[in-house]
């Protein structure tokens, strides 16, 4: 073991995925010394800022906050990175694996990182990461798909709550106006409960699993879920029942969004949907901005076409085209804090330890992509 060539780790992480928390916790994870085997450096880089004041025309992304909205947003193979596109130039030599979270991991980076053989991306999906570059030189990576979901879950269930409880309207009025407002006594303006309501899935992942299970105990009339990629024994067996599209849209009380954006699934609700809406639903948006036209939320919220919207993203547009829509009072929205938990940290820590392991020991990953 002591003359065994040292397997060189660089993880780059931030204020969020902290390295010297990352590294930490992947040597407690090893067991028989296996920890001895690595060596570790450590980048961190400035992120997330503590706040981004959104002119009119910014452009409010629709994935992962970068540090400049007003910044190169993708390129050589990367997007959905935060702060300068080349900041991991020259960082990799010698290196043979690299654990990231979101900094761009563009194709010269790869091109130039000669030893790498191995990228850990803290994060479901690696768009930070030029992935077509890393394939053709033989670069193994794995990812941590499912660690923010019981974060999301949560945010959901605690954003529609705030929303239908009129948690976060009185709490605008108290905190930051001054106003002591009993007017949410007034029947026109009392929130609802959600027992007896029915509640549509559109996309039946990891996350939608998660908020099945945590609304059991607010007796729901029926949770509906729609996904043409899981079978209806699947979603039966997580305690849902399968539905189609048009019956999630004329069904449901409630319609949450949970499917990956692609071009197919790109405005996936949009004024032929709303059109639908057959129960003037609350909808929620805490997957990708891409999946909802927004101009036509917030037409459909001034007609009454949905009854209030729970919104943590954005597609890519200016901000001046949200602007209304985040004035409405039946809305309640949030800049893509939904997956941000201490213990998604933990975890996605965790599930790379995991496949470090394997690695130094030559075993098959859990989550290779």
């Amino acid at each position: 073991m002591k003359d065994e060539k040292k397997i060189e780790v660089v993880i780059a992480g931030d204020d969020y995925m902290d390295p010297d928390l990352i590294k930490n916790i992947i040597i407690q994870r090893m067991e028989d010394n296996l920890a001895d085997r690595f060596r570790f450096r450590l980048i961190k880089f400035p992120y997330p800022e503590e706040r981004i004041t959104l002119r009119p025309e910014t452009v409010v992304p629709s994935g992962m906050s970068w540090t400049d909205f007003d910044g190169v947003l993708k390129g050589d193979g990367a997007e959905e990175f935060y702060g300068d596109i080349h900041a991991l130039e020259g960082k990799l030599e010698g290196v043979e694996v690299l654990v990231v979270h979101g900094a761009a991991v563009t194709g010269k980076v790869l091109q130039d990182a000669k030893e790498l053989k191995l990228i850990g991306v803290l994060r479901g999906g690696p768009k930070n990461i030029d992935v077509a570059t890393a394939r053709k030189l033989g670069i193994r990576l794995v990812n941590t798909p499912g660690k923010t979901s019981r974060a999301v879950a949560e945010s959901m269930i605690g954003s529609l709550l705030a929303l239908t409880r009129n948690i976060a309207r009185a709490s605008r009025q108290l905190q930051g106006e001054g106003i002591w407002s009993p007017i949410y006594y007034r029947y026109s303006e009392c929130g609802i409960e959600l027992e007896g309501k029915t509640l549509g899935l559109i996309g039946f992942g990891h996350i939608a699993e998660k908020i099945t299970r945590m609304l059991k105990g607010f007796d729901l009339s029926a949770i509906l879920a729609y996904d043409p990629f899981r079978s209806p024994e699947e979603i039966v067996k997580q305690g849902a029942q399968p539905a189609s599209f048009p019956e999630i849209l004329e069904q449901c009380d409630i319609i949450s969004l949970h499917a990956r954006l692609s071009e197919s699934s790109r405005n996936l609700i949009s004024v032929k949907e709303f059109n639908c809406m057959k129960k003037k639903p609350i909808l929620i948006n805490t997957a990708r901005g891409g999946l909802l036209d927004y101009s036509a939320l917030i037409s459909a919220l001034k007609i009454g076409q949905v009854s209030g919207a729970v919104l943590d993203v954005f597609g890519d547009e200016p901000f001046s085209a949200y602007q209304e829509l985040l004035k409405m009072k039946n809305v309640v929205a949030t800049p893509h804090i939904a997956g941000g938990s201490r213990e998604t940290v933990h975890r996605a820590a965790e599930m790379i330890a995991e496949e470090l392991k394997r690695y130094a020991l030559g075993q098959p990953f859990v989550n290779e992509m």
